[in-house]
């Protein structure tokens, strides 16, 4: 779009948000786009103990670079919560859900309507290339 003179900002979701978006795109070209998720970076909310479980886990030495960690890592927790209360049948862990609050990466807690959605809305996170590399502006 550069290329053809296109002088606005670049914008993606989170199909871009990718290491691989740089170099795919070209630096030049790649510098200033604006990505959004609904995700917030694991290694920006996380403990250092949710961290070194990440890392033990996965063999990776950061979550840095990967979407949805953070999603990922609580809906994890949520389901080992309700099978440590003893919630082991398909309807028992939907009630679960739909009737449980939990603890969240950061801090806080997350609860779900019946259908499964976030009570309130996910936060979606804003990024931007600067300087060749995905930087996390924060979430609304």
């Amino acid at each position: 779009m550069h290329d053809n003179g296109y002088t606005g900002v670049f914008a993606g979701g989170d199909g871009v948000l990718n290491n691989g978006f740089i170099p795919a795109a070209g630096a030049p070209a790649a510098e200033g786009a604006r990505l959004t998720s609904g995700s917030i970076p694991f290694e920006l909310a996380a403990s250092e103990a949710q961290k070194a479980a990440f890392t033990k886990t996965t063999g990776l030495a950061s979550a840095v670079g990967h979407a949805y960690v953070t999603e990922a890592f609580n809906a994890t927790n949520v389901f080992l919560d309700l099978i440590a209360k003893g919630d082991l049948t398909r309807p028992a862990i939907e009630s679960g859900i739909a009737n449980g609050t939990f603890p969240i990466v950061g801090g806080g807690s997350i609860s779900f309507t019946r259908y499964g959605e976030v009570k309130g809305g996910a936060p979606i996170g804003g990024f931007q290339v600067v300087n060749g590399v995905i930087k996390y502006l924060g979430a609304e």
